[in-house]
């Protein structure tokens, strides 16, 4: 038998292509059209969608932005991230970042293990970002529950004129000693091993000689708001406008020598050698030569602001002015201080101390330190406490800052703050 083979020949016209719908399975996750394109199906999502793949997701849904931001968009509509305070973006992530970030000037910025601060000795890493005062440094005395007028200290212990008297706390052990006073006290100076202590009309002085004390009082004086020591002589500021100029050749019994009548209260007197720089209600600082016989009045400056309170370091007086600032004096010869600048600053300084090359200034919000840096008064440190501060007066072994609150007093160790 044989097997005849028949060819069937199809016309090319007659062959049909396959055709497939690119979208036919695509739905863009509901919230979108997918349309096609020469690469294939795409999709068009809805408003607050974006389209990955053929699929729509809602934006920045599942963008963690490395857990250090939130997702957003951006006027364009694209996803970016708002990364936190000391985090960049780099694309859809934050990473550490220290641009910006001088750690409060205090210490060295690390993205080593995330964004933070190695702080320099006496200063404290509290949020990561900046350096803050090391609170070790820093002994509050708030259970003084009176109003407090003002603070000194030798170092080892605590005087802190109230209205109710003077409390004196070992800085040691923490313990109080007692009131020392049954009355108001205005103003406290401690002068090695001797204090004074300014009443409302006498000055009490105490020498504390081991287990001794030899004590003295000096009656008849107006309303005592500053007490100060130059070489020989004692000054007493009063709010009756008068400076009362004592002699101490014994610092346990001083004696009144003079009298000068200023014609407006009284705030502050600071001495250098035998000359006395004395601040006065009337927004003046007056120079008083206490080696003349008698003791004569020199010279007066006029100065801006509420004046308060004066120290002088050398050739240079502070005198602090409230709202005003700080202002700076230049003495080179002492009877003819000149004004050369004023620093002003928020704190509203009531209170002001030399140290080192620049001054403590305490006001309202707490505690600063200034210095000159190429030419200019910079803040070094700023250190709020839970109370007003308005007087600061440096430890008589230069070691603490006494700050009096209106509540209580504080001392600031300034070694441990790495000054």
């Amino acid at each position: 038998m044989r097997v005849v083979g028949v060819a069937i020949l199809l016309s090319a016209c007659d062959v049909q292509p396959l055709t497939v719908d690119p979208c036919a399975r695509v739905d863009c996750s509901g919230h979108g059209a997918c349309v096609e394109t020469p690469e294939g199906a795409a999709c068009d999502c809805d408003d607050g969608f974006i389209a990955e793949g053929t699929s729509c997701r809602a934006l920045c849904e599942g963008i963690s932005c490395s857990g250090f931001g939130t997702c957003t968009t951006d006027p364009a509509g694209e996803e970016v991230c708002d990364c936190y305070e000391s985090y960049a973006a780099e694309g859809l992530t934050c990473v550490p970042t220290c641009e910006g970030n001088d750690c409060s000037g205090h210490g060295t910025c690390s993205t080593e293990l995330g964004t933070h601060c190695d702080c320099d000795p006496g200063w404290w890493n509290s949020t990561d970002f900046d350096c803050v005062p090391d609170p070790t440094c820093v002994t509050e005395f708030l259970d003084v529950a009176n109003e407090v007028r003002a603070a000194a200290s030798d170092g080892a212990t605590l005087y802190v004129a109230t209205d109710v008297g003077l409390w004196v706390l070992d800085l040691g052990y923490g313990g109080r000693y007692g009131n020392l006073l049954g009355g108001p006290a205005r103003a406290v100076l401690v002068a090695g091993r001797t204090v004074y202590v300014g009443e409302e009309e006498s000055l009490k002085v105490w020498e504390f000689v081991g287990s001794d004390t030899v004590e003295a009082t000096i009656a008849g004086l107006d309303g005592i708001r500053s007490v100060a020591l130059a070489l020989d002589a004692g000054f007493v500021a009063t709010a009756g406008g008068q400076l009362h100029v004592l002699q101490a050749a014994s610092l346990v019994e001083p004696t009144e020598r003079a009298v000068l009548e200023w014609g407006a209260s009284l705030r502050a007197v600071a001495t250098d050698g035998s000359f006395a720089y004395v601040v006065g209600a009337e927004g003046g600082l007056g120079v008083v030569d206490a080696a003349a016989d008698p003791p004569e009045r020199l010279a007066d400056v006029a100065l801006d602001g509420n004046l308060l309170d004066a120290d002088i370091t050398g050739d240079v007086i502070y005198v602090a002015a409230g709202d005003a600032g700080v202002h700076v004096l230049y003495a080179p010869a002492p009877e003819a201080p000149e004004l050369v600048e004023t620093v002003t600053m928020d704190l509203g300084p009531t209170g002001v101390a030399s140290w080192q090359e620049g001054f403590l200034a305490a006001g309202a919000l707490g505690l600063a330190f200034f210095r000159p840096v190429d030419g200019a008064w910079e803040e070094a440190l700023q250190i709020p406490f839970s109370a007003e501060a308005h007087d600061v007066t440096v430890s008589s072994d230069d070691r603490l800052a006494v700050v009096a609150l209106s509540d209580g007093a504080a001392t600031v160790d300034l070694a441990c703050m790495g000054f």
